[in-house]
């Protein structure tokens, strides 16, 4: 068993109850990104849509999968766009990806366009102040009408207004004011390019003058899909740290550059072909033009790391000198960069010339084919990587909050932890738990449960049966026969003898046990009554519970078996001024703060519901508050009156984003 704990490491750290260690969550979905300039790239879409897609959809399918493809050409709501948002969801939905998909998570296709270069929609205050003074007067004032300077945040930054703030009728869909929505809409289109060219003019000026590094400067000119090739290929997320600073496993059991695929068209001839007018302009905009090479029309070229390719974007052209494993060498990847050669014509992908229909052919097969295989080789990997017990460890893995607390030390009985809903009870077991290293020594084994989070959890039976398999593993014990398990008056039986011998056993670690919300448990076999809760414990064996104080009887129960009033802690609501301190630590955290009327408006909703989790609630709206909001009754409208009110609003705003 040693050698087994020592060779899964972090689940040996799990199962010993260390906060931060968690295990990548069980997935069937195999989600991913297709990323590429909307209207170079429509054919290929197009046809991936109606042939590939079906395949790999049965495919997965017979495997038990979910297919799943992210186009951001459709789905993409109005108001994202009006708040420039898009690029800002484009990434989101890479990161999703790459954490919940089993399989490849990011799919480019790139062509002869760069791609579209949108505004920044924040500016740090020193930067702004840089490229406002490398900016002429008339230039700077129309930087000062669509960017407002926004004292909430830390340092504080300018925000790009949202086009409705100017333009109203930009997104208006009432037929009757279409001519009012066609002027808007011009109007932003000339406003967007003009605050562009100022933009990157006056970034250009300011890194020249030392006030900008290059690579801020590069931000103004990084259109989307470069972005996303940076995040989707050359930008996995870092892993997360664990418990004593020990790098948590990774979100799947493969490497993400290694879900990744690029395809690449180049046009040879695409310069002499294109006018040297404005068209030109739009094909070529922000990239260079290089001399073609390869083979001919429809023929794709594998190459591993180095091959060359129209997309000139720097993400691009770095992950292709990227180095890789040895060749021949176990761990070498197939390639994933597949480049085409595709002859021009107007429109430049046509699927009535013949060669045109042979490429979109071949980009089909060998899209399904590279999917194909990149999605059996990731099953596989996550079957070997399966260890006995993962749906218990998946139980234990699930994340904790926290707030300050103090920890008793170990006693003879159970404690017990009571308050109305969202005081905070289930914040005080968390930081009882987060401490117990600390407290009760490094060897401490902390079983933690919080119950009603899941239909098992929800289910006395369940969750004896994972706290034994759990304290087995733990205390390196001989795990209980299944016959035992499968019975709730045996489970009960072994629960208590297990308990009790952890306590005799000399120089045994000791154990913290928490179970959160004993309301949340079903009436099933008699859970309420607490009968399989011992209420007596060893020296080095502590228990403690929460409650709601008069739900089924819970606390009363408890009370009639532990008699001692210091084993109990009320959780009672939070003062206003104690709300206020929460409120400022969380905005600290995320880099906000609240203008002096703002703040006291929030006060005096503490004043009215002291409840924490109202508090956080209030946070998650007063953290979108911008310093030049005017505090109006539509400001005061989006503070609610008690946590049941807040909960619907933030309801309301999900269903809106």
């Amino acid at each position: 068993m040693k050698k087994a704990w020592q060779k899964w490491g972090h689940k040996r750290a799990l199962v010993r109850g260390r906060l931060g260690v968690q295990l990548p969550e069980a997935s069937n979905l195999v989600r991913v990104f297709l990323s590429s300039t909307f209207s170079d790239m429509q054919t290929e879409r197009d046809t991936l849509l109606d042939k590939a897609y079906p395949e790999l959809q049965a495919f997965c399918q017979e495997r038990g999968l979910t297919f799943e493809v992210v186009d951001m050409r459709w789905g993409v709501r109005d108001t994202v766009a009006v708040d420039h948002m898009t690029t800002e969801l484009c990434l989101r939905e890479i990161e999703s990806c790459q954490k919940t998909s089993v399989g490849p998570t990011f799919v480019a296709l790139l062509g002869n366009r760069y791609g579209y270069r949108p505004l920044p929609r924040t500016i740090p205050e020193a930067e702004m102040e840089a490229l406002r003074g490398c900016a002429t007067r008339e230039e700077t004032e129309q930087l000062d009408a669509w960017f407002w300077r926004d004292a909430n945040a830390e340092p504080p930054l300018f925000l790009l207004q949202p086009i409705t703030a100017l333009l109203p009728h930009f997104d208006d869909q009432d037929p009757s004011r279409a001519e009012l929505q066609a002027r808007d809409a011009a109007l932003w289109r000339d406003a967007e390019s003009r605050l562009s060219d100022i933009l990157r003019r006056s970034a250009g000026a300011a890194m020249r003058k030392g006030l900008l590094s290059a690579e801020r400067y590069h931000a103004y000119l990084c259109s989307v899909t470069e972005a996303e090739i940076e995040m989707g290929v050359l930008s996995p997320p870092p892993p997360a740290r664990g418990g004593g600073g020990a790098p948590n496993p990774p979100t799947r059991p493969h490497r993400a550059a290694e879900c990744c695929s690029v395809f690449v068209r180049e046009g040879p001839r695409v310069a002499a072909c294109v006018p040297a007018t404005a068209m030109r302009a739009r094909v070529f905009r922000g990239r260079r033009a290089r001399a073609p090479t390869g083979p001919s029309a429809s023929t794709p070229r594998r190459r591993r790391c180095c091959a060359r390719s129209s997309a000139d974007c720097e993400p691009a052209r770095q992950w292709r000198r990227r180095p890789g494993p040895p060749a021949g060498s176990e761990n070498a990847p197939r390639a994933r960069l597949v480049v085409y050669q595709v002859e021009w014509s107007e429109g430049m992908v046509d699927s009535a010339v013949e060669s045109h229909r042979r490429y979109l052919d071949s980009v089909c097969r060998t899209f399904t084919a590279e999917l194909k295989r990149q999605i059996t080789r990731c099953v596989e990997a996550a079957r070997r990587a399966q260890a006995p017990d993962d749906r218990l460890l998946q139980e234990l893995g699930t994340p904790r909050g926290a707030v300050r607390a103090q920890v008793p030390g170990p006693g003879h009985s159970p404690g017990g932890v009571f308050g109305p809903s969202g005081t905070g009870k289930t914040s005080v077991l968390a930081e009882l738990v987060r401490q117990a290293p600390e407290q009760l020594g490094e060897e401490v084994v902390v079983a933690a449960r919080l119950l009603g989070t899941s239909p098992l959890s929800s289910d006395i039976h369940a969750v004896l049966r994972g706290l034994c398999l759990q304290l087995c593993l733990a205390y390196e014990r001989e795990r209980p026969p299944a016959h035992v398990l499968n019975v709730y008056a045996d489970t009960v039986r072994f629960f208590h003898r297990l308990l009790t011998s952890l306590g005799e056993q000399p120089q045994a670690p000791p154990l913290l046990l928490v179970l959160d919300s004993l309301d949340q448990l079903s009436g099933a076999d008699g859970a309420h009554r607490l009968h399989w809760l011992p209420k007596r414990y060893a020296a080095s064996v502590l228990v403690v519970v929460s409650t709601l104080p008069s739900e089924h009887g819970i606390l009363d129960a408890l009370r009639a078996a532990v008699h001692d009033a210091a084993a109990y802690l009320e959780v009672e609501p939070l003062m206003p001024e104690n709300g206020g301190e929460m409120m400022d630590g969380l905005l600290r955290a995320a880099g906000r703060t609240l203008a002096g009327e703002q703040r006291a408006l929030l006060l005096s909703a503490f004043a009215r519901c002291g409840q924490p989790l109202f508090v956080r609630l209030a946070f998650d709206e007063a953290r979108r508050w911008r310093s030049f909001a005017p505090l109006g009754l539509e400001l005061r409208g989006r503070v609610a009156s008690d946590t049941r009110e807040a909960v619907h609003a933030l309801y309301a705003r999900l269903e809106d984003d």
